[in-house]
């Protein structure tokens, strides 16, 4: 039997009854809408981000605003923590959410959120540090739950690029004009060290001057002293 003989016998033996067609229908149907939904979810991955919540806990607590060193300390304080998540929120790239450490710990455990972003207590304080003598790393912390969304792992990292490119952006800033700051105090005190500088020579040179109207005050007083000697003895003569 020739090829097309056999799958026509085939066809034949499978559409003989009601269910044999409805197997048959279901084995093309099944593939092509597993491709179909394959195609259109990933046509454009990250579309939807603005749409997925994300829990978002600050527990910044702050720091001294830092200075340059000729800068004498102030009372002010900053809170990076808190301008970075008003950046997230303006900025929208996710469905950011401020909660709790609580309560964002009971939407993960729900599904009410897909992952959590947290900001420690000592970020600001990290941040600083770069300016002081013990300086470490700023942490940001991030939980999912693989169980609500398998993809929250890799959604979670793009929130921290964002996380980091706002810090980046906000920190580099201040971190060049307090950088500008310094220079110019360096310049103001190489200027004023110039200042003292000239003003020695100068004094070098007035006392190069007064050494040298010294001496020639010694020898005419050694001069004198002989002349008066000389006369002290015409006198008793």
């Amino acid at each position: 039997m020739k090829v097309p003989a056999m799958i026509a016998a085939e066809l034949r033996r499978l559409t003989a009854s009601r269910m044999g067609i409805l197997a048959l229908v279901a084995l093309i149907c099944v593939p092509i809408l597993y491709g179909g939904l394959y195609l259109w979810a990933n046509q454009d991955p990250y579309a939807k981000f603005s749409e997925v919540p994300v829990a978002l806990v600050v527990d910044d607590e702050g720091a001294p605003a830092p200075t340059t060193g000729t800068e004498p300390a102030s009372d002010e304080t900053v809170n990076y923590g808190e301008d970075v998540a008003e950046n997230l929120i303006e900025g929208n790239a996710f469905d950011w959410q401020r909660m709790t450490e609580d309560e964002a710990a009971d939407a993960l455990r729900h599904g009410a959120v897909d992952f959590t972003v947290t900001i420690p207590a000592d970020f600001s304080t990290a941040l600083t540090s770069a300016a002081g003598d013990d300086p470490h790393q700023a942490r940001i912390e991030l939980e999912t739950n693989d169980a609500n969304n398998y993809l929250a792992s890799s959604m979670g990292s793009q929130a921290v690029e964002k996380i980091r490119s706002s810090v980046a952006e906000m920190v580099g800033s201040e971190a060049a004009e307090r950088l500008l700051t310094g220079l110019s105090d360096v310049r103001d005190n190489l200027v004023s060290a110039t200042d003292g500088a000239t003003q020695l020579v100068d004094g070098a040179r007035s006392a190069a001057s007064g050494s040298t109207t010294l001496a020639d005050g010694t020898a005419k007083l050694a001069d004198g002293s002989a002349q008066l000697a000389s006369g002290a003895r015409t006198l008793a003569d």
